[in-house]
């Protein structure tokens, strides 16, 4: 399975940012953490707003 299947990039022509941003489903959380992803804000939907540090 692809690894990045779930996940929803910002686009950066919106937020500004490029690829600094996605969104992905709260199961996720764990493994973009460990890829030094913060998260941003949690969606109406439960899906996370994760971005890497400034």
């Amino acid at each position: 399975m692809n690894e990045t299947a779930g996940c929803h990039r910002i686009p950066g022509n919106i937020t500004g940012n490029g690829n600094r941003q996605r969104i992905i489903s709260g199961r996720e959380i764990e493994k973009f953490m460990d890829r030094g992803y913060e998260v941003f804000t949690t969606l109406p939907s439960g899906k996370v707003v994760i971005k890497l540090p400034s």
